[in-house]
């Protein structure tokens, strides 16, 4: 038996792979479909915490009402108005 392995750390109920997401659920973001294109304002959904999911963020874009999964390298800090 591996002491580093994953059974290790079940044991000790860590988790190897749960980080510290940069944005929070109702938050509202910048996204860009692969970082080039139009920017597209986006209200943050849910959070996936676990290791099971690809994916970082599931968001609604409030232009067109879609609501689609995404990486967190997708997603830009909305500026806060100027006025």
């Amino acid at each position: 038996m591996d002491l580093i392995g994953s059974s290790n750390n079940k044991a000790l109920g860590t988790s190897m792979s749960t980080r510290i997401k940069k944005y929070h659920i109702d938050q509202w973001v910048i996204y860009r479909r692969g970082g080039i294109g139009d920017k597209k304002r986006a209200l943050i959904l849910w959070c996936f915490n676990d290791n099971t999911s690809l994916y970082d963020y599931e968001i609604y874009i409030d232009e067109t009402g879609e609501r689609i999964k995404v990486l967190e390298s997708s997603l830009f800090t909305e500026l806060p108005p100027t006025y």
